[in-house]
């Protein structure tokens, strides 16, 4: 912190990164959050207030890269952690100006894992107990699905065919999966809400004849966003809003023919996140169980509480969505994501570890090649691949045009395929 500002610095090897929180100033004497974090040669910083007149700001997350060329951090278990200040014993970087901290701290965190400030190792100083920090807002009512399991609800006491209500705030990166399913027991009656290509899809059939309608935008992008459907008899309307934002998508539907209500009896089900193996079921409904959080659940203005709920599988209270840096393959499989172009001035970081001595690690192909300065005949499809063969790391590029590059790693003393964590850097220059 300086001059009431945090910012967040790193080295990895190759030159210092560094981002400033810019939206606020820490130095009032009210509790903050602070949340930094590095994947690879990127960080990232997040400031909130946790009381104050700050306290509602929404916060930001501001990004920097430190230079190219290394994307290690370097410890082993003799390496230090210091909090609130520095030792003078000790050589620290030229881009550390400041050593010490006043001040309180508390609910320390590094990897997710708890760092106990009492539990130290040796301290200077005064250092002394101080209030306890304030939490972030009680999760009370959220709760996440772990993309196995589903939760079963009663029909609300009062319920009125002609009209529906549903509302309810999700957070996802799920790109297909049930959201929520009701259907009468003869399943002429039903209203369904789901993702199909990270776009909410509403259906509903009141008797007569089923109406369907999708969002034009994607909301699986990891933020809130809250769901409204207001439905009066045939007609429906419905609201997606980025909580973050305010944006808002409206669209709307109508069922056709001559049927006007939903008519759930008072013992019908509810489903939230997913289906159990049912008997029964209308054909259209998405079978894939969701991935994410829910929270703010109503239906006919009647509040609900999955976690009170006599029948849930895979539920757990709180929200924590991350990214995933790490997949694990134990038994052959695949992630497939948007491609992404090798040109010039490309990097590509990663990590691995196997027993195995053969497998693809990363292989981008399907690319149109540039058309060639001169008229030149394609030999083949433009691809970029790593993957080991014999336990040795091969790298291939080829353009489509011209000859396959290729580099091959030849480890010694051992070969690759050894159960260890190995770094991969790869990176096109010109030719």
């Amino acid at each position: 912190m300086r001059k009431g500002k945090v910012s967040f610095l790193w080295d990895v090897g190759s030159g210092v990164g560094r981002v400033e929180y810019p939206d606020l100033t820490i130095d009032d004497s009210y509790w903050y959050r602070i949340e930094a974090s590095r994947t690879g040669r990127n960080g990232t910083i997040s400031v909130r207030a946790l009381d104050g007149p700050k306290a509602s700001i929404v916060p930001s997350t501001y990004h920097s890269a430190s230079p190219p060329g290394y994307t290690i951090l370097d410890v082993d278990a003799n390496a230090m952690l210091f909090v609130g200040g520095l030792t003078g014993k000790l050589k620290k970087a030229d881009a550390v100006r400041v050593i010490t901290f006043t001040g309180c701290m508390g609910e320390t965190y590094f990897d997710s894992k708890p760092i106990g400030l009492w539990n130290f190792r040796e301290k200077e100083g005064d250092c002394k107990g101080c209030t306890v920090s304030p939490q972030v807002e009680d999760s009370e009512g959220t709760i996440q699905f772990d993309g196995e399991g589903y939760a079963l609800v009663s029909r609300p006491i009062r319920w009125y065919p002609n009209i529906s209500t549903v509302m309810f705030k999700f957070r996802t990166f799920s790109s297909s999966a049930l959201l929520m399913y009701l259907a009468t027991r003869d399943l002429k009656d039903f209203m369904s809400v789901e993702l199909t290509d990270g776009h909410i899809k509403v259906s509903y059939d009141l008797g007569s004849g089923m109406a369907s309608v999708v969002s034009i935008q994607n909301h699986n992008d990891g933020k809130w966003k809250s769901f409204t459907l207001s439905r009066i008899q045939k007609q429906a309307n419905i609201s997606i809003v980025d909580i973050d934002t305010n944006q808002e998508e409206n669209i709307a539907t109508s069922s056709p023919g001559n049927n006007f209500g939903l008519d759930l009896k008072a013992d019908d089900k509810i489903y939230f996140g997913g289906l159990p193996t049912l008997r029964n079921l209308r054909p259209e409904v998405n079978l894939k169980k969701y991935s994410g959080c829910l929270k703010d659940i109503e239906i006919s203005r009647t509040p609900y509480n999955i976690l009170s709920s006599p029948d849930y599988v895979g539920v757990t209270k709180g929200c924590s969505l991350e990214n995933v840096y790490t997949v694990s393959f134990p038994k052959p499989g695949f992630v497939e994501l948007s491609p992404v172009p090798i040109d010039v001035g490309t990097e590509i970081n990663l990590s691995f570890s196997t027993k195995n001595e053969s497998g693809i690690i990363l292989l981008g192909s399907g690319g149109t090649p540039a058309p060639p300065r001169r008229k030149r005949r394609q030999t083949g499809q433009a691809y970029y691949a790593i993957f080991l063969n014999k336990g040795r790391l091969e790298v291939h590029l080829s353009t489509g045009t011209r000859t396959m590059r290729k580099i091959v790693i030849k480890p010694e003393p051992s070969l690759l395929h050894d159960g260890r964590e190995h770094s991969v850097h790869v990176e096109r220059t010109r030719g």
